[in-house]
């Protein structure tokens, strides 16, 4: 015998505030964003804001703050204007591509071709770990 669960929205005990997912594998935060022509947002969840800090030099801020900043990184960077690979960096800053340590609330990244620094088209990237 198979039961189904049929619901609209479900609350955490307050009776308004949605549930959040803490130990289950579900990115906490992720984005979609193009960085070549704007530094705009497609879409994104648990980002308050994004920074264009210099060519293939950007920062997220995430909404809700991981407990440490041991977080996992995934990631891609679409073609820009060459027809070389792109590289997403994280951890990194675009001018000179020196380490930039990731904080619980935010992170740095670069994004490259041909070992330099160079903004992209998409970018898209992804983290995983425990919310404070």
């Amino acid at each position: 015998m198979t039961s189904v669960l049929n619901v609209d929205s479900i609350a955490a005990k307050d009776g308004t505030s949605p549930v959040e997912l803490t130990k289950q594998s579900a990115a906490k935060a992720w984005i979609s964003m193009v960085t070549e022509t704007s530094n705009s947002v497609s879409d994104s969840f648990n980002i308050a804001s994004n920074t264009d800090n210099g060519n293939g030099d950007f920062s997220i801020s995430f909404s809700n703050a991981f407990s440490n900043a041991h977080y996992a990184t995934s990631g891609t960077a679409s073609p820009g204007s060459s027809t070389n690979p792109y590289f997403l960096n994280p951890n990194r800053n675009g001018s000179d591509g020196l380490t930039v340590a990731p904080t619980t609330s935010s992170q740095r990244f670069n994004t490259t071709v041909a070992n330099a620094a160079d903004d992209t088209d998409k970018v898209y990237v992804a983290e995983h770990g425990d919310l404070a």
